[in-house]
């Protein structure tokens, strides 16, 4: 009986819709998830005399799935430029330095994936729909990208070999405490955060014509957001998000004003070791969107609150920079 744990994905960046990429840049294990044709298959709609439907057909088949992975250097900076779009690479060796910041527009991807010894399979004219990277205390960080792609491609065993060939990347993944004293909001650091979710949420849509699987991908609206779980220490950040003020006056009313950090939010995890090995996730112009964990409970259990961060536009550069320092050169074939 095949076990579900013998599986694997790889992938690599294309040079353009349609130029599929070969063989694949990296090779990941996965920690849940998985990527797969996506098939529609609707009822024809029409008289008969029975009160059942006498035929269907395949409306499409594209390509959907959500795998996730424990992120390491030379993984999570291609999924990061998946997902953002844009890259700058420094160094001529190990470790490169990857600068990968929002775009107006996505680059395809190739996805490949082998599943209990009886599956391969090759997604081509793929893109980043959403990336979610959450890091946790006591856990490895993780990443969940949602993927859609236009063309689902069968492979027998042999036809894998090239992509059984890349290695995975034999390293120890981040770990939470890898940003222990490096995770600054506001310009200030934050000890005693529990949990970040970054979502870079690309709003992808398949646009559809006459072909089976579709006949672009496009990008919509670019939402980015950072959840911070944290110890609550006092009620300063409390009273600026509803009063619009850390010390307001007795007798003030709600503020009208979002709350919008001066400096931003700036993450960094940082491995030891060498090569360098390292994330850092800056975004200059956020506000608090959401502020939540401010309720009583009965077990007397610290207070904790939930801080959700918005990115926006700032009046010049780029909404949100990753920098990743791996031992992987150019992503982008273009590069």
């Amino acid at each position: 009986m095949p076990a579900g744990n013998i599986a694997d994905i790889a992938y690599a960046a294309q040079s353009a819709q349609g130029a599929p990429a070969t063989p694949p840049t990296v090779r990941s294990p996965v920690t849940g998830g998985g990527l797969g044709p996506n098939r529609s298959v609707i009822d024809i709609e029409e008289t008969t005399d029975s009160r059942l439907r006498n035929r269907s057909v395949v409306a499409y088949v594209d390509v959907a799935g959500s795998p996730e992975m424990a992120c390491r250097a030379d993984d999570i900076g291609l999924w990061l430029f998946g997902a953002l779009g844009s890259e700058g690479v420094g160094g001529v060796g190990d470790p490169f330095t990857h600068v990968i910041v929002n775009a107006g527009s996505l680059p395809y991807m190739t996805f490949w994936r082998s599943l209990g010894g009886l599956i391969w399979e090759e997604f081509d004219d793929c893109k980043i729909q959403q990336l979610v990277i959450t890091s946790e205390t006591g856990q490895p960080m993780k990443a969940v990208a949602t993927i859609v792609g236009l063309d689902p491609v069968y492979h027998d065993e042999a036809g894998y070999a090239s992509v059984v060939a890349i290695d995975f990347t034999d390293e120890d993944p981040f770990m939470h405490y890898d940003g222990s004293g490096v995770f600054l909001v506001d310009g200030a650091a934050v000890s005693c955060i529990e949990k970040i979710v970054l979502t870079i949420n690309n709003n992808s849509q398949i646009q559809r014509g006459d072909s089976l699987g579709g006949c672009a991908i496009t990008e919509g609206m670019l939402d980015i957001t950072a959840e911070l779980t944290h110890s609550i220490e006092d009620a300063e950040l409390y009273n600026s998000f509803h009063y619009g003020d850390p010390s307001p006056t007795d007798g003030d009313g709600p503020s009208t004003t979002p709350l919008e950090l001066a400096a931003g939010f700036d993450f960094s995890w940082v491995r030891p070791g060498s090569p360098a090995r390292s994330i850092r996730v800056q975004a200059p112009r956020v506000t608090l969107q959401t502020l939540a964990g401010y309720e009583p409970n009965t077990n007397g259990d610290p207070l904790k609150d939930t801080q959700t961060y918005k990115v926006y536009q700032p009046a010049a550069g780029n909404g949100i920079t990753a920098t990743v320092k791996n031992g992987q050169g150019p992503y982008s074939p273009a590069s």
